[in-house]
């Protein structure tokens, strides 16, 4: 599964907004998000679990954004920035990687300033 960036986006302000971010992402497959939620408790992005039971169902927990997760967040927020830092990658070629993402979203928002 490749990773998705709005996913990822979109989970960091859910789970910023909301204590039970599991049940509010029903509107993504559930592969896909649990897949999701595990890059970000990888990268230390969030804290939580997920852990798949016996019988196969899958049980989801996540507990908190990290202090890693809020500056991540705080850089890719602004519709604006996002939006600029999606497409000046896009069109230079780079992928998008966390660090090259973060580099990029700073720059527009001092730029701002």
């Amino acid at each position: 599964m490749k990773r998705d960036w709005e996913v990822i986006r979109d989970i960091l302000v859910k789970i910023e907004n909301e204590d039970d971010i599991c049940a509010s992402l029903s509107e993504y497959d559930e592969e896909k998000y649990q897949y999701h939620i595990k890059l970000l408790i990888e990268s230390e992005l969030i804290q939580g679990s997920i852990k798949k039971m016996v019988s196969g169902e899958v049980s989801c927990k996540v507990d908190r954004l990290t202090w890693k997760g809020h500056d991540f967040l705080d850089d890719i927020r602004s519709n604006s920035i996002w939006s600029k830092t999606k497409n000046i990658l896009k069109e230079k070629g780079l992928g998008m990687s966390f660090e090259i993402i973060k580099k990029t979203a700073i720059k527009f928002a001092e730029e701002m300033i």
